[in-house]
């Protein structure tokens, strides 16, 4: 059987070398690391913003959600935009973005000019995450494909999980701004390492591929997703019987309706129905929406209990956070070097999966003071489960499609967890909002101020500016513990049904390129071909 060609927009340039493909994966993993870590550096500095500009409990989550949702909305357009241009030059200009919102971020001055430059960020770092995976298809076969990928997981999940403890520092020892100033200099590095090493080029004459971009369903996924989570934060802040609520949250509902009708009739879909039709692709990708959902909602809301509810300082929570950075980036590791060893990789999703759901549950009932055992068995727990689970089912469902459908399979991969991890944050922050709510009542039979407990479920840093009684302080931090017990049951429940699909998911070994002889070729031999 012959070996399918690849695209212009997949060739690197002729005879590549060894350097140059170190250089290519440097740059890509120093970008992989600071897209990730920009994902929950910001978690840790949150609660201090409000030293410069008000921010309320809805705010607080779009910050969070402003960059996931920005990083979904564009991502099924850049892979057929690669084929035009490049992958280079999508990965260079998703690289620009980052930069340039990272640089409004900085220089904020209220919450919206904040949120705005989130969004930014987030809609390069899809750029520059689906055609860096895409890329990574067209590069490498998939025995060699795992060395690869596993330095680029390992170098992603290292940003996201040292990003809470460089938060913290800069946060305490410089300003909040130092979170996002810090991206320029090695978003720079970057784009030279790219520029030098990386000699791909586009197929500038097809411009009929970003026809078979699926605009329509791109435009109501977006909207639609939009839409709900407005819906479900002005329930959670005002009535769920509102006008506004209500108008939202059907209008959200109604457009998704719309996409889900609109996805069986077009050709080029958003969402591949074809991988839904086999039980272990289908289940790959429930494990990938549970995965994003889960941990970015321990990442995100980790950082809350240790500031809000056990009073740290930001230094002292980015500390706390390496509990769960040095053992991310071991499991990612040995996880590659199962996988390799094995070429099987249903035993590590479910195992990380469990770890992820072991985790995720200690965090319920956590108290308002710090016990040291609790906090280390429940970090390394979803430690345990975060790094495999962010390559290992994408890399399983390659086992049932082709390779002319990886590049699809791979956008949407992304996409449906970018999708999720945006989702988690909105939903976190209406049960935990709804929990404060509930719990008012309570806190002025406490005898704290009515207008204090009320505010808390506006504004969760009302904690860190009170400065009444130690009693109604500690009943502050126990009603914010409690009402974050809802979110992490939550969480949890989500991280269950990962390890349902897991359990689901096929054992077989992963396949072969279409070219038999492609295991003894060298990555550079690899490149030289293309």
């Amino acid at each position: 059987m012959t070996r399918p060609r690849l695209t212009k927009a997949s060739r690197p340039g002729p005879k590549p070398e060894r350097n140059r493909i170190w250089m290519i994966m440097l740059a890509i993993c120093a970008g992989g690391a600071l897209v990730s870590m920009d994902s929950v550096i910001i978690g840790v500095a949150l609660p201090f913003v409000s030293d410069s500009f008000a921010i309320t409990a809805t705010e607080y989550a779009w910050v969070g959600s402003s960059y996931l949702l920005g990083c979904a909305c564009l991502m099924p357009v850049w892979e057929p935009v690669s084929e035009v241009l490049g992958r280079k030059s999508v990965i260079l200009a998703g690289l620009g973005l980052f930069l340039a919102g990272s640089l409004i971020s900085a220089c904020a001055r209220n919450s919206m000019t904040l949120i705005m430059g989130r969004a930014i960020q987030g809609i390069g770092e899809g750029a520059f995450t689906v055609v860096t995976n895409v890329s990574m298809a067209d590069l490498f076969n998939i025995r060699e494909r795992g060395l690869y990928i596993a330095m680029y997981s390992g170098a992603s999940c290292m940003g996201a999980a040292f990003g809470p403890l460089l938060g913290g520092v800069l946060t305490q020892y410089a300003n909040w701004r130092w979170c996002f100033w810090i991206n320029l200099p090695v978003c720079a590095v970057a784009l030279v390492l790219l520029m030098v090493g990386y000699q791909g080029a586009g197929n500038g004459s097809d411009w009929s591929k970003l026809r078979t971009v699926d605009w329509l369903g791109m435009l109501l996924i977006t909207g639609g997703t939009l839409l709900l989570l407005l819906g479900l934060q002005s329930g959670g802040s005002t009535t769920w019987q509102s006008a506004k609520t209500l108008t939202l949250l059907l209008g959200g509902i109604a457009a998704l309706a719309m996409f889900a009708v609109e996805q069986t009739r077009v050709r080029h879909s958003i969402v591949p129905l074809a991988l839904f039709r086999a039980r272990s692709s289908a289940a790959c990708l429930g494990v990938c929406a549970s995965h994003g959902i889960t941990y970015i909602g321990c990442i995100f809301y980790l950082p809350v209990y240790l500031s809000l509810v056990l009073g740290l300082d930001a230094f002292a929570v980015g500390c706390w956070t390496l509990v769960i950075a040095v053992p991310t980036t071991v499991a990612g590791v040995c996880a590659a070097l199962v996988i390799r060893r094995t070429q099987r990789v249903r035993t590590v999703i479910i195992v990380a999966a469990a770890a992820l759901t072991l985790g995720t549950g200690l965090f319920i009932g956590l108290p308002v003071k710090i016990v040291v055992w609790r906090l280390v068995v429940s970090q390394l727990g979803v430690a345990v489960g975060i790094s495999p689970l962010f390559q290992a089912p994408l890399m399983g469902l390659q086992t049932s499609i082709s390779r002319a459908d990886i590049p699809r399979a791979y956008g949407f991969y992304v996409f449906l967890r970018t999708l999720s991890s945006a989702i988690s944050l909105a939903f976190g922050q209406v049960v935990l909002q709804s929990a404060l709510e509930a719990r008012t009542r309570a806190l002025v039979a406490q005898g704290v101020p009515a207008e204090t407990a009320h505010s808390l479920s506006h504004d969760v840093t009302t904690i860190l500016s009170f400065s009444g009684s130690a009693e109604q302080a500690h009943a502050l931090r126990t009603s914010m513990a409690r009402s974050l017990d809802r979110v992490w049951m939550m969480y949890t429940a989500f991280a269950i049904l990962g390890v349902v699909g897991s359990v689901c998911i096929s054992n077989d070994p992963l396949v072969e390129d279409e070219d038999p002889q492609c295991d003894a070729r060298s990555p550079e031999t690899e490149l030289r071909e293309l």
